[in-house]
């Protein structure tokens, strides 16, 4: 099994963890300049790598890739929370989803010049991409001309973040480019603060009331930023080709979202409750199934 598949799949298992820990931290919907502001500060921390890093200065042309980067990551994070709030995530998320891949298929070859053309590999995408809208999707998708656009506009975001990343990581040693965009991202979350509107949101309530949520925040924030340093390795170390393939595996955190939140509701129901039906565990054991034989057909 290749190196950036294993990689990937860790990583969205711990995407996967602080999903949970966000459910059960966050009370009602984030407004998106305060998520986005809080998670971009905490993102800082990655500057505890630069002793395991190359750490340079980059040149001029790798610097404005870093910064385009870091703007594109910040903008991606702030439009998603604007449609979760919204059109919810349970609408949002496997419509961005089934988006994505096909960008990213169409970018790694303006880009990089590289596509899928093993048919295993087709199948592979088909089967994940499928099997991650069947396990993300809550209930039936009412579109109009504001949800497709937001949706859209997000999964640009995404690939194109995806895509310039790639482009860094061919630059430069992976960690040093990993740390000067989490830098940038860094100041243009402090940015928002010049602005009237977001930092009275940013500042609306503390983010943390109690020792037992500090201890949620961090350990949510710190499965999120392993799972986010894990995926950018990912990006790094996969042929472009293979960009729409890593971008369909979020079936994987799905599957791996659904298990763990049926282990918790079963065994701490009154701490994690969860409305799963028997139509809806069907539906979501088919939908892993169908992500299983991807992987199978990948990995072989």
């Amino acid at each position: 099994m290749a190196s950036w598949l294993i990689v990937t799949i860790l990583s969205y298992f711990l995407f996967a963890l602080s999903s949970i820990g966000d459910k059960l931290f966050l009370k009602g919907k984030p407004t998106p300049a305060s998520y986005v502001f809080y998670v971009s500060v905490f993102g800082l921390l990655v500057i505890v790598l630069i002793p395991f890093a190359n750490f340079s200065i980059p040149g001029l042309v790798l610097l404005g890739w870093i910064i385009l980067t870091a703007l594109t990551r910040f903008m991606a994070v702030y439009f998603a929370y604007v449609a979760i709030e919204k059109f919810e995530v349970s609408r949002v998320v496997p419509s961005i989803g089934a988006i994505q891949p096909i960008l990213m298929f169409f970018l790694a070859w303006a880009f990089f010049g590289e596509y899928i053309i093993s048919s295993k590999n087709i199948l592979a995408f088909l089967l994940l991409l499928l099997g991650g809208v069947l396990i993300s999707l809550e209930k039936k998708i009412k579109f109009n001309l504001k949800y497709i656009g937001l949706t859209f506009l997000v999964a640009l975001l995404i690939s194109l973040d995806f895509t310039f990343a790639k482009i860094i990581y061919s630059s430069t040693s992976f960690l040093n480019g990993f740390i000067w965009i989490f830098i940038f991202i860094f100041f243009f979350a402090m940015s928002l603060l010049l602005f009237k509107g977001p930092r009275k949101e940013i500042f609306s309530k503390s983010v943390v009331s109690n020792k037992s949520e500090q201890i949620l925040f961090l350990g949510t924030q710190s499965c999120g930023g392993l799972a986010s340093i894990l995926y950018n390795l990912a990006i790094s170390l996969a042929p472009a080709a293979f960009f729409a393939i890593i971008s369909s595996l979020k079936g994987v955190q799905y599957a791996f979202l659904f298990l763990i939140a049926l282990v918790l509701s079963i065994f701490w129901p009154k701490i994690f409750k969860e409305n799963l039906s028997k139509n809806i565990v069907i539906k979501k054991l088919f939908a892993i199934i169908i992500i299983i034989a991807g992987l199978i057909i990948l990995a072989i």
